[in-house]
C-alpha cells in the first residue's frame, strides 16, 4: 500500500458526539508503480484527550476496535442497497499476504474495486 505520510487527511471536529474524526486514505501500488485501487479509512479519538497519539481508535469491522498507531482498518464506502453497513467486509478487505495480483484479488472478491 502508499502511504500518504503527514498529509491529505482531513479533520472533521464533532462537538455533538464529544469526537474528533480524521478520514484518510491508501491505495494498492503495482510493482511498476502504478495505483490500482484507492481506499478510505477514518480514525477517531474523544476531543478530551487532545488528540493524544493513544487516544485514536480506527473503525474496523463495524466498530472503533482498533488502536489508531498499527491497528487495522476497514475500507469506507457509501452506503446504498449493495454496502448497508459503510464498509468493507472484513473478508472482501485487502490482504498484504494475499497471493496474485492486484486485478486477480479484486476479480475473486478478495480486494475491493
Amino acid at each position: 500500500t502508499y502511504s500518504y505520510g503527514d498529509g491529505d487527511q482531513r479533520l472533521f471536529v464533532d462537538t455533538a458526539s464529544g469526537y474528533f474524526y480524521v478520514y484518510y486514505g491508501s491505495r494498492i501500488i503495482d510493482k511498476s508503480g502504478g495505483w490500482k485501487a484507492f481506499y478510505e479509512h477514518v480514525a477517531r479519538a474523544p476531543i478530551s484527550a487532545k488528540m493524544a497519539p493513544g487516544s485514536w481508535r480506527k473503525w474496523y469491522d463495524g466498530a472503533w476496535s482498533q488502536p489508531g498507531p498499527g491497528g487495522r482498518e476497514s475500507n469506507i464506502v457509501p452506503v446504498d442497497a449493495g454496502h448497508p453497513t459503510g464498509y468493507t467486509p472484513v473478508h472482501a478487505e485487502y490482504d498484504p499476504a494475499g497471493t496474485g495480483t492486484s486485478a486477480e484479488q479484486i476479480a475473486a472478491g478478495k480486494m475491493p474495486p
